[in-house]
């Protein structure tokens, strides 16, 4: 196989809710890299792939009837 260097992620929420109102603020991979690891365990045939989002912030708002 192959060694993969280690990647972090930091994700952030933060939310409030009220009876029929919900609000949440985010934050996904907050200062990180958009990647995509492809490796390999020994075998031409098989592997395994890890795709690393870019950073995304947003907000959601949800309400309840």
């Amino acid at each position: 196989g192959y060694y993969i260097d280690a990647l972090d992620t930091l994700n952030a929420r933060i939310g409030w809710r009220s009876d029929r109102l919900q609000i949440t603020a985010f934050a996904e991979n907050i200062g990180g890299e958009d990647d995509a690891r492809l490796w390999n365990l020994g075998n031409y045939l098989s592997g395994y792939q890890a795709v690393i989002r870019p950073e995304r912030f947003g907000v959601r708002v949800g309400v309840s009837f």
